[in-house]
């Protein structure tokens, strides 16, 4: 797996899930890697760097999905 500057880690435990352009597509690999029958809740967390609005629709497209 090939990573440069600038990729997005989509990081599971401690292993690498998979390198991305965008923290977006990270964030749905590792839902669809990590959510199952049994989860009840996602949780979100986001930082300074992030815009609301960019926040807000990766959890609404997250909602729609599971």
């Amino acid at each position: 797996m090939e990573i440069k500057l600038g990729d997005c880690l989509a990081v599971c435990g401690k292993d690498i899930a998979a390198v991305t352009a965008t923290p977006e597509e990270a964030v749905e690999i590792l839902a669809e890697k990590l959510v199952n029958d049994e989860t009840g809740v996602i949780s979100l967390y986001y930082g300074e760097d992030t815009k609301e609005e960019d926040a807000q629709r990766v959890s609404a497209k997250l909602e729609e999905k599971y």
